[in-house]
């Protein structure tokens, strides 16, 4: 994600993913504020926007402007799991495409909805 994907709105944030080789449709997530400060995506997302310089290039970048890398994230993700009490090694980068895809047949998306967020293969009779 790049910071220009971001779209900043008083209750909520729009995410705009990349576009995929697999699904040619621009998808975008809605991330709205939480009745919960203390695990609210759109402040965390707004406090580290105001620390982040404003310089157009990746989302998630370091104070040298150098971008994250899957590593990085996956390291710190697996380090909180530990604090957490949590087993790091059943954690990666696929349970947050199982994530979302999860949360989406929870909320009533369509079946097709939930193949297409999950990048999953569309399946015909």
């Amino acid at each position: 994600l790049y910071l220009s994907d971001l779209q900043l709105m008083e209750r909520k944030v729009l995410l705009f993913l990349p576009y995929s080789p697999v699904d040619q449709e621009r998808h975008v997530i809605s991330l709205a504020l939480s009745g919960e400060p203390w695990v609210c995506p759109v402040l965390a997302l707004r406090s580290y926007l105001t620390a982040r310089s404003q310089l157009e290039g990746p989302l998630f970048v370091h104070s040298s402007f150098r971008t994250v890398t899957k590593r990085e994230f996956l390291a710190v993700l697996r380090c909180a799991l530990r604090l957490l009490g949590l087993c790091p090694e059943q954690y990666g980068v696929h349970s947050f495409w199982l994530g979302t895809a999860v949360t989406a047949a929870r909320c009533g998306y369509p079946g097709e909805d939930v193949t297409r967020l999950a990048r999953w293969p569309c399946m015909t009779p």
